[in-house]
């Protein structure tokens, strides 16, 4: 038998497998982004089913194979015992498409995990209404997106895109917001620098964030 390891993770997505179980990508902080199977969770009489969905943060006991990650037990995180609205889940799961786009598996940044953990709980507790503040925080730290904002490529933003992005990389604000109109250049980076940098289609995610923009204006 593999050896078992301990994990703290966000589960960015799954995917049901047979007649009962359930294959995930979760973002840890020990590991970084990570595939990982979870036998017969999706029983009636499993205890594993409601720890396992996307979004929640968990407590996992995993244990290592010749075929991968598999799940031994997991439980939640007490991050996790709130549920998202549906205005909130549409932006988390923005949250997780990014991610899984941007970042390589078994590549650990604990950086990212506790920015997205803020992020979500932020969710949670209805503080946010755009995805902008951690597009931007995520690409600082991937270093593509530089925190001096005389930088060149902040050329042409407004004075208000400025400030707004400026207030978020100094301060780290997940809060901070700005009109949609006065923000079409910097939402038209971020855009731009992830789908240059990324390795997943997220049409999927494109077609989220416009059905979120639509239910958050």
């Amino acid at each position: 038998m593999g050896k078992t390891i301990q994990l703290h993770g966000i589960v960015l997505c799954t995917h049901n497998v047979g007649e009962a179980d359930r294959f995930a990508i979760i973002l840890t902080k020990e590991q970084g982004k990570l595939p990982i199977r979870a036998y017969g969770v999706r029983k009636l009489s499993s205890r594993k089913g409601g720890s396992f969905l996307p979004l929640q943060e968990v407590n996992i006991l995993a244990r290592e194979s010749s075929s991968g990650l598999q799940v031994v037990s997991s439980s939640l995180a007490q991050s996790s015992m709130e549920t998202l609205g549906l205005n909130s889940f549409l932006l988390g799961t923005q949250c997780a498409n990014i991610l899984l786009s941007m970042l390589e598996d078994n590549h650990p940044v604990p950086e990212i995990f506790s920015l997205t953990k803020k992020y979500l709980n932020s969710c949670r507790e209805g503080e946010v209404s755009s995805l902008l503040p951690f597009s931007i925080q995520l690409l600082n730290i991937l270093g593509l997106l530089p925190t001096q904002t005389d930088h060149a490529i902040y050329a042409h933003l407004s004075s208000e895109e400025i400030l707004y992005t400026q207030n978020i990389l100094v301060r780290g604000e997940m809060c901070s917001s700005i009109p949609k109109q006065e923000a079409m250049g910097i939402s038209y980076l971020c855009d731009k620098i992830i789908s240059e940098n990324g390795s997943r289609n997220i049409a999927s995610a494109n077609l989220t964030k416009e059905i979120c923009s639509k239910l958050c204006n």
